[in-house]
């Protein structure tokens, strides 16, 4: 994905993980696109920054099978969840 700041523009990957808690901007990129600098007192936080991702389609995945060697403990851990 292109990101443009005011200062430069750079070719960046994001990878977005659902319901996860890690910051989609890293130290390296952020360094890259001239939004840090980092001083000897150590990190300092981004101010008047946003960023927008456009989103992707989502797709529905089929269905995988379970191999056969672990059917019957699936089997037995989904009896397990239904009986609580």
């Amino acid at each position: 994905m292109q990101i443009k700041t005011d200062r430069v523009e750079n070719s960046v990957v994001f990878y977005v993980i659902k319901d996860g808690e890690r910051c989609l901007l890293d130290r390296t990129t952020a360094i890259k696109l001239g939004l840090l600098k980092i001083s000897p007192e150590g990190l300092g936080k981004l101010k008047h920054f946003q960023l927008h991702i456009p989103l992707a389609t989502p797709v529905i995945q089929p269905l995988r099978k379970v191999s056969i060697a672990l059917q019957e403990k699936a089997d037995k851990k989904l009896q397990q969840m239904e009986t609580g």
